[in-house]
């Protein structure tokens, strides 16, 4: 998939399009996130372009550490990551 521009309102910047091609591959993608309104907008973009509702979004401060910790020993409860990607 191309990348689009560097906008900040352009919900398609950076690696989203990396996101759809591993839903599109057939993966699961958790996507980590601070702000509801955009991760869902980036949720709905990659559910529609890659067709697969596995793309499921957590709400964590990242400049929280004890929100980070609960939210990783949550995670680790019931999830595995096979690849982890850094945006």
């Amino acid at each position: 998939m191309e990348r689009r521009s560097s906008d900040s309102s352009d919900p398609w910047r950076g690696d989203l399009p990396l996101m759809c091609v591993l839903v599109s591959a057939g993966g699961t993608v958790h996507m980590v996130c601070r702000n509801k309104s955009r991760a869902e907008a980036a949720k709905a973009e990659i559910v529609e372009r890659s067709k697969n509702q596995n793309v499921h979004v957590h709400i964590v401060d990242m400049s929280n550490a004890r929100q980070v910790w609960e939210f990783t020993q949550s995670f680790s409860e019931s999830s595995s990551v096979h690849v982890l990607v850094g945006l």
